[in-house]
């Protein structure tokens, strides 16, 4: 699949889904307010719905698909408010926004379900503040402030919120909202090992990759000069989960072997650089890598296609 989404400012990848019966797609936030998902027609997408009734550009979004379950997508904007949408098995109205609300007074920075509990997720503003959000409620939002703006967030276990930005990684138990780790590690991407759910990689601001171990909480691996730029996102193979997919500002998109010792260019843009990455399940395929350049453009592939059985 190959697409261009005209003004397109955050994207996620939603896998073949056999009870909505959609195949893979492309769910695109948009500077005009709008969620659209698209498919394998690059002329016109699937759905589309605004995501306020005062648009702003959609700056963050993510997505959920279970088996059996109708996926999920949450988006953020410039204005604080998010949003949350179902996708179903109805012609006639397929794409529904059943929740949104002003959550923060400045931008939406970074956004995240909960993959230990998809019914939470957790979203960030410029300013620092943390929410935490039950989809099916609403009550009162937790909040908290990591004292920095926020680059990338996610949950490492159902309670624990690893934080990347400027000043370093953070780790917040949300239990009792107090930080129970800090480094000095600039950061703008995080990614959680597919297996080893205890160890999150790191993209540096200095283009480096490093691995960091909750469990002696201390980084024990690193990729050097993984890029000549700054990291955009990162994703792990889930089938080979010592693998590692990154974006960057320096125009590549490439495939990292932990160990340091293998680096694969998977596309690679002379003047723009890449900055959306997801992977996800297809029921039909199995595991997707969809990447996304600064000229709008999005590919979105079989992983195997991308490596060869050869390169893992």
């Amino acid at each position: 699949m190959e697409v261009v989404v005209a003004g397109v400012t955050s994207a996620c990848l939603i896998g073949g889904n056999a009870r909505v019966g959609l195949p893979a797609c492309i769910c695109a936030g948009l500077s005009c307010g709008t969620v659209q998902v698209w498919g394998e027609d690059p002329s016109s997408p699937l759905m589309a719905s605004l995501m306020s009734p005062r648009p702003a550009a959609v700056l963050a979004i993510d997505s959920v698909s279970v088996r059996d379950v109708d996926p999920m997508v949450v988006a953020g904007d410039s204005q604080g408010q998010v949003a949350l949408f179902r996708l179903r098995n109805n012609p006639d109205d397929p794409f529904i926004k059943f929740r949104q609300r002003k959550i923060h007074q400045d931008a939406i920075s970074a956004i995240r379900i909960n993959q230990f509990e998809p019914t939470k997720f957790v979203c960030a503003s410029e300013n620092g503040n943390v929410a935490m959000i039950i989809m099916d409620s609403d009550r009162d939002t937790d909040m908290f402030n990591v004292g920095d703006s926020v680059n990338d967030l996610l949950y490492v276990n159902n309670s624990d919120i690893c934080v990347a930005g400027e000043s370093g990684l953070g780790i917040w138990d949300s239990r009792c909202v107090q930080q129970s780790f800090k480094s000095g590690f600039p950061c703008d991407s995080l990614a959680i090992h597919s297996s080893r759910p205890y160890q999150v990689a790191c993209g540096g601001c200095n283009g480096s990759i490093k691995i960091f171990d909750r469990r002696n909480e201390r980084f024990v691996c690193t990729i050097e000069e993984a890029h000549s730029g700054q990291i955009a996102q990162l994703e792990f193979n889930p089938d080979q989960p010592d693998w590692i997919f990154s974006t960057s500002d320096d125009g590549s998109v490439k495939y990292h072997n932990l160990s340091g010792e293998t680096s694969i260019v998977i596309a690679q843009h002379t003047s723009l650089g890449y900055r959306s990455l997801d992977c996800c399940y297809d029921d039909i395929v199995g595991p997707l890598l969809m990447f996304g350049c600064e000229d709008e453009s999005f590919v979105v592939k079989p992983i195997y296609e991308l490596v060869g059985q050869n390169k893992v």
